[in-house]
């Protein structure tokens, strides 16, 4: 983040479903909050064409909305 940060750019976290979320998502989020990059946003990320998780990721995400 901060790479892309000292440029000047906003940034758009891509979450990677696929693996283990439950311990991926405190970790980004919480590099997210703690950053003071602009994050404009998180996208759900499969790399298994499988969407089935999609509510639930959503559901996680917005636990740690400010």
């Amino acid at each position: 983040m901060a790479f892309f940060q000292s440029r000047g750019h906003d940034q758009l976290m891509a979450g990677y479903y696929d693996g283990n979320v439950e311990a991926n998502m405190k970790t980004w989020m919480n590099a997210a909050n703690a950053s003071t990059a602009r994050i404009t946003g998180i996208i759900y990320t499969t790399w298994r064409n499988d969407y089935a998780n999609l509510e639930k990721f959503i559901q996680k995400v917005r636990k740690y909305e400010k």
